[in-house]
């Protein structure tokens, strides 16, 4: 037909492509049937039981995970409770320190009242306590006289207190060899110790107090000994 003229050389080509392709959908469909006929190969079944195999290992492996994540949380349930136990024994420990400190202390407060520290530099003159005796807060266990610094106090009137600041000298004598002493007033006490005059009548009158003034003796004559009376004769300026 071709030859005759009949058909065109494009209608031929085109039948011609149609047939290669229905004879290849033919050739594979004959495979497959082939294949479906024989069953699997051997080497699939190999590669399925293979994956099957691969696919149990990692179901155990997983299982066996589990389990030692359980058994993993059971020891940190018991780490913690050791972490609780030892930080009560740390507490506990630091409170038995603090009690151990407190009663040193204490017992140091104690010893140091077995020592008698005496505020300066002087001679013994009496004892008023022997080893051995408990006597309480203030009570006087030794008397001494000092040798660096000397004082006097005399109880004035307050009508003669009157101007009188710390830091004024204060001129004196010796009863005993009529030596002049002088000396610088340290205290003047804030209240009167005891009344000097009573008044004699109950309208117009009131009672003179007294109060304390303490002289420190710088340089005293070598004659002068503990106890000696001065007589107070005003303030000076020497």
């Amino acid at each position: 037909m071709l030859e005759q003229g009949l058909v065109a050389q494009a209608d031929v080509d085109k039948v011609k492509v149609s047939y290669q392709e229905a004879k290849t959908k033919r050739d594979l469909a004959e495979q497959q049937l082939n294949m479906a006929n024989q069953g699997p190969r051997e080497e699939e079944i190999r590669g399925a039981e293979a994956l099957l195999e691969q696919a149990k290992a990692t179901v155990a492996l997983a299982e066996a995970n589990r389990a030692t994540v359980q058994v993993r949380q059971g020891d940190v349930s018991a780490a913690a409770a050791a972490v609780q136990q030892a930080q009560g024994a740390i507490k506990s420990a630091q409170s038995g320190e603090l009690q151990a400190k407190a009663s040193q202390l204490e017992a140091e407060t104690y010893l140091s009242y077995t020592n008698l520290l005496a505020p300066t530099d002087g001679v013994v003159l009496s004892q008023s306590a022997q080893v051995g005796e408990i006597v309480g807060s203030g009570f006087p266990v030794f008397s001494m006289e000092s040798t660096e610094k000397r004082w006097a106090k005399f109880y004035m009137p307050e009508t003669s207190v009157a101007g009188l600041k710390v830091g004024n000298k204060i001129s004196m004598t010796m009863l005993s060899t009529g030596e002049k002493v002088v000396g610088v007033v340290t205290t003047v006490a804030a209240a009167p110790d005891f009344a000097i005059k009573k008044a004699t009548q109950t309208s117009g009158e009131t009672d003179i107090r007294s109060f304390g003034i303490k002289i420190e003796l710088s340089e005293l004559p070598e004659t002068a000994t503990t106890g000696m009376t001065l007589q107070w004769n005003g303030k000076t300026e020497g």
